[in-house]
């Protein structure tokens, strides 16, 4: 079966090919930022998706990404549809599906990725999350996991970091 590309911003290497990376942006949506993030991957030989969560809209100030990420989260059963679309697309479009695709999400990027490194084990292999927590239950995952937090953030508490710490170390390290 051949998708169509979702809603979002594809980059790809110069041979067209290359391991798939998709890209969750963070509560600002789906801006330059994250473009050129992705077309640094891209160059680096990396097919990478990023779908546009929030469907063309970007915010510009912190009350206009908090005002679209409640929308979105209030609206998450969509967006988890969006993301396995999106991993559908990038599977064909990086045509490596054997090998599973690598999730990069930031902030509420990252709640995304975790969850769907648990829904869906067998095309997530690995997954790195900046500034972001989320899911608790990873009994169904076969992902690698790298996090990147800062000491101090008033958007991400320390317990969050502590109870995601807790939920892979009793999946992984028992």
């Amino acid at each position: 079966m051949t998708y169509s590309q979702p809603q979002g911003f594809l980059a790809a290497p110069p041979t067209g090919q290359g391991p798939g990376v998709l890209v969750l942006h963070a509560w600002w949506g789906l801006n330059d930022t994250i473009k050129t993030f992705c077309t640094r991957l891209a160059e680096s030989g990396f097919v990478v998706f990023a779908p546009d969560l929030y469907h063309g809209k970007v915010a510009h100030t912190i009350p206009d990404a908090e005002a679209l990420g409640k929308a979105l989260d209030s609206n998450h059963l969509q967006a988890k549809a969006e993301i396995v679309e999106a991993v559908r697309y990038l599977n064909e479009r990086a045509g490596q599906a054997d090998r599973g695709l690598a999730v990069i999400g930031f902030s509420l990027g990252a709640y995304y990725a975790l969850d769907l490194s648990n829904a869906d084990p067998e095309h997530i292999r690995s997954v790195v999350i900046f500034y972001g927590t989320g899911a608790d239950d990873f009994s169904s995952s076969k992902a690698d996991y790298l996090g990147h937090f800062a000491e101090n953030d008033e958007f991400e508490p320390k317990s969050n970091l502590d109870s995601l710490e807790e939920s892979l170390r009793e999946r992984f390290l028992s």
